[in-house]
């Protein structure tokens, strides 16, 4: 399984195509960052993951979406 781009220069089969499920350019480029250079902090890293279960726990992320499909 490839990162971001396959040996065809496409994102089929690869991880960040089995994962996306962001709704603007933006944040799909965001992901690929992500993937391509993920976090070495562990503040860093404990603070976003802090803050996606707070989203996941309160069901934000549906609203959230919504609202960026439109951006």
């Amino acid at each position: 399984l490839e990162l971001v781009s396959n040996l065809q220069g496409n994102n089929q089969y690869t991880l960040y195509h089995v994962i996306n499920y962001t709704v603007t350019a933006m944040g799909s480029r965001l992901l690929k960052r992500w993937i391509g250079r993920p976090i070495r902090q562990h503040d860093e890293l404990r603070m976003r993951h802090l803050a996606v279960a707070a989203l996941k726990k309160q069901q934000n992320y549906l609203d959230i979406s919504k609202i960026l499909k439109d951006i």
